[in-house]
């Protein structure tokens, strides 16, 4: 089984770490430069052409992993990540030489349903009301558009808060991230939701453990003619936490005491969800949230001592 991973960030490394060792030949991209669309039209007609230079006899994964936009995004164009995946569905039907094979696009579950305390799952209605929102459901209509090429099934993945090691510390993202990383420096962190909201955390290689079982689940599904190989599901802990109950465990673990600012939103805006989907790929041992948010500690800890590609430089306290 060929696979390839576009995008190296949190949760493509997280899946490349999986899918090696459990023996997967895996090959990622380079770093795409969202700012050049030529450049990187020209670097996907390559990457995707050696990929299928001999068409895997067992079949083939693509693993859409990357984006340019996150909750906070003011989107009036559209978005390059939405460009780019239009670009790079365009070669894959250009070269896949209608070989067996799944894509696997990474959406949001907190973009494209809106906050609510009811639990969503699957079935749950479609609400975006962000720019975010709309470019990562516009994102996975466009994956969707595989679909045409007979041979290939499509698992939209609809995550929900990731966290983990290896976030990128410059792109300011992950409130737990970034909750740590003021903890080290002892800067102070803003927060913009009061303190009682609760999101779904699901650490980053438990994500990737229920995504490689979901398709593999996927691949042995067969469908009819009147139905499209597309499945969508949700990932998820199904263990909502609030910022605060985050912030005592990042505190019990430093053995110090966040400093925060707030400028609250007054409303709550909580995500309880739950998947309905190919449930036998949530079956695996979830790691503890004390245990993630200590790997992810850690991790922050060395890219501020180790990684001068960090950017960042301060003091840890």
């Amino acid at each position: 089984m060929k696979t390839l991973i576009i995008g190296r960030g949190l949760l493509g490394s997280s899946l490349k770490k999986e899918l090696s060792e459990n023996g997967e030949i895996v090959s990622t991209n380079n770093r795409i430069l969202w700012d050049d669309e030529q450049l990187v039209e020209d670097s996907f007609n390559t990457l995707i052409q050696s990929f299928f230079t001999v068409s895997p006899s067992d079949g083939w994964r693509i693993y859409w992993c990357a984006g340019n936009s996150s909750p906070a995004s003011i989107l009036d164009t559209p978005n390059a990540e939405v460009l780019m995946l239009k670009k790079l569905i365009y070669h894959i039907k250009m070269h896949s030489k209608k070989s067996k094979g799944t894509f696997i696009y990474s959406s949001s579950a907190g973009g494209i349903y809106s906050s609510s305390n009811e639990i969503i799952d699957e079935f749950s209605d479609v609400k975006v009301t962000s720019a975010y929102g709309a470019c990562k459901l516009e994102a996975e209509n466009v994956a969707m558009e595989l679909a045409s090429v007979e041979t290939v099934k499509i698992l939209i993945a609809r995550i929900s808060t990731l966290y983990g090691p290896g976030q990128n510390l410059l792109k300011k993202q992950g409130i737990i991230t970034q909750l740590s990383l003021s903890v080290l420096t002892g800067r102070p962190q803003l927060i913009y939701v009061p303190m009682d909201t609760m999101r779904d955390y699901l650490y980053v290689n438990d994500c990737a453990k229920k995504m490689i079982k979901a398709v593999t689940i996927l691949e042995k599904m067969s469908f009819s003619k009147n139905n499209l190989p597309i499945v969508t599901k949700i990932f998820a802990s199904g263990q909502s936490s609030s910022i605060s109950q985050i912030v005592s465990k990042i505190d019990s673990n430093m053995f110090r005491k966040s400093k925060l600012l707030f400028r609250d939103d007054p409303l709550l805006n909580n995500q309880f969800f739950d998947s309905k989907v190919m449930c036998e790929a949530d079956s695996i041992n979830l790691t503890p949230m004390h245990e993630g948010i200590s790997h992810l500690i850690n991790d922050v800890r060395d890219q501020l001592l180790f990684d001068p590609a960090s950017g960042i430089n301060v003091a840890i306290q």
